[in-house]
């Protein structure tokens, strides 16, 4: 699981299965926490 705090805010969540590596990582901010 990932997600971001701003402040005392949770902003997103994400749940992934497999291990969490560079890839995912990237995919996750592009598609999630930027737009």
């Amino acid at each position: 699981m990932i997600g971001t705090l701003i402040g005392k805010a949770l902003l997103t969540v994400s749940l992934f299965i497999a291990n969490l590596t560079a890839d995912i990582f990237h995919a996750w901010v592009t598609q999630d926490l930027l737009p």
